[in-house]
């Protein structure tokens, strides 16, 4: 609102803009304390976690941040088939029931870029790539829509070649492998690593890919925005227009932007280039294509990632219980990789059933957030229980119905790939989104993981430590060896 009134533009202080540094803490002194008192007031939606004298929420938000499952679990138990409001370190947040998830999917007027572009502050500068996802032209969302959702040969010789090239460098080449040889992995970071060599790879290019400092730079950048969205939402919202151009984390990410702007004003093209998301944006004239590099890593090198690292550890703790699922695996990859001499193609990822049945369940038991379908209303919006929601306000959908006995059967809590097998699980599996704002991505990080599992797959043996196999999933860490050959 301030930057509207404003025409548009942000105050820096840093560089002795003083009087409008101090116009806007007036009017932010006056407008936070309307809409603060607004806020409590305006909405019959109950709150889970509002409390008698917590005038600053200071309570409800450090519940939140500690025990948001307990939060999401206490008000669908309170309020099973309504909305309901939770108190969050991003603002106050409508939860609706799983019962209206088609009415969202198609509501024209609940937007999902423009929530996350408010969520991590998209037009505060430094935050650009973010920003871009919300950008009205939308080069950044029509980039990854219409061209990296076509998996070309290309690109999947790219992960091929880059995913098999990391893991001989982690492990050894395979020729040097005659037994199998055992290794303590943290896979966490190795999966961190290896996703965003291989994403960058096509983003950037095989030389960038390989390059040390822009790895570190595109990485770094994507978890300085976190942070620095993080700490942005510890303040007041009428205080964060002036305090963002101070806080440590915030200035990184403008740092960070701007190292890559030189990078790239000074990086030439090399041939090995020619296919990647870099070469076709500078060839298109791409807005900035710092800028769009960054938004592509922010949007896939974290989720792609976590989503691999589960998948992983999820096969893992599979060799030791159910060995059935990797013979199952081995056999379906041994006949898709031989209908095409070993090679894979982009026909050969639509006959990976069960792998893919795989990736969904590790997906559906441990999705990236504990909410999804994430909205704001664009303007004042009417509930199907006739309430009314006003312009600005964010919605969403809690990610447990994903592993509810009442949807998914008595053994919703228990990992089973064989679930999928002969069932449609659109309706039931969200993790991905739905409807026109359905992550855009999702066939690019499908053939990426997919790629990497292949390799790892048909390469690696895979135990969780035998004294972790009683403990939680997000502590389990991975032996792997390779073995030479196919294990049937």
């Amino acid at each position: 609102m301030l930057t509207r009134l404003l025409g548009g533009r942000v105050p820096d202080p840093t560089n002795g803009d003083l009087s409008a540094t101090i116009l806007v803490l007036v009017l932010s002194l006056f407008i936070g304390t309307v809409l603060w008192a607004r806020s409590r007031s305006n909405s019959s939606i109950p709150i889970v976690n509002d409390y008698r004298g917590d005038l600053n929420r200071v309570k409800a938000k450090q519940e939140f941040l500690y025990n948001a499952q307990g939060l999401l679990d206490r008000g669908i138990k309170a309020y099973p088939d309504r909305p309901f409001r939770i108190i969050t370190a991003f603002s106050d947040r409508v939860f609706l029931p799983y019962a209206w998830i088609d009415w969202i999917r198609k509501h024209p007027d609940l937007d999902h870029q423009a929530a996350v572009a408010q969520d991590f502050f998209g037009d505060y500068p430094g935050f650009e790539a973010i920003g871009a996802f919300n950008d009205p032209n939308h080069f950044v969302v029509d980039l990854v829509k219409k061209r990296m959702s076509q998996i070309t040969q290309s690109m999947l010789d790219t992960f091929d070649t880059h995913a098999s090239s990391f893991l001989d460098r982690s492990f050894g080449a395979s020729a040097s492998f005659h037994d199998v040889s055992w290794h303590d992995v943290s896979w966490g970071t190795l999966c961190f690593k290896m996703t965003a060599s291989v994403a960058s790879a096509v983003f950037s290019g095989p030389t960038l890919a390989q390059d040390e400092e822009w790895q570190t730079l595109i990485t770094l950048h994507t978890t300085s925005i976190f942070n620095a969205a993080r700490a942005l939402r510890s303040w007041r919202a009428y205080l964060r227009p002036i305090v963002h151009w101070f806080l440590p984390d915030c200035r990184a990410c403008r740092a960070q932007l701007a190292q890559t702007r030189h990078k790239l004003i000074s990086y030439q093209l090399k041939e090995e280039d020619a296919n990647s998301v870099l070469a076709w944006t500078k060839d298109n004239q791409s807005p900035d294509a710092a800028v769009v590099q960054l938004a592509l890593a922010a949007g896939a090198i974290h989720t792609s990632s976590q989503l691999l690292q589960q998948v992983v550890l999820d096969l893992a703790l599979a060799s030791s219980r159910r060995p059935e699922v990797i013979w199952d695996l081995r056999k379906e990859l041994s006949t898709v990789l031989g209908e095409s001499n070993g090679k894979l193609v982009p026909a050969s990822l639509a006959k990976l059933n069960f792998l893919d049945c795989c990736i969904k369940e590790s997906q559906r038991l441990k999705p990236q957030t504990l909410n999804n379908l994430e909205r704001v209303a664009l303007r004042n919006v009417t509930m199907p229980d006739g309430q009314s929601i006003p312009r600005g306000t964010q919605v969403a959908v809690a990610s447990s119905p994903m592993w509810s006995a009442d949807i998914w059967g008595a053994d919703a809590e228990k990992w089973n790939p064989y679930r999928y097998l002969g069932s449609n699980s659109e309706q039931r599996h969200y993790a991905f989104g739905m409807g026109r704002f359905i992550c855009p991505g999702r066939f690019f990080v499908a053939a990426e993981i997919k790629v990497v599992l292949v390799r790892m797959i048909m390469g690696f043996h895979m135990r969780i430590k035998p004294e972790q196999l009683t403990e939680r999933r997000q502590c389990w860490e991975t032996w792997l060896g390779r073995v030479e050959g196919i294990w049937f």
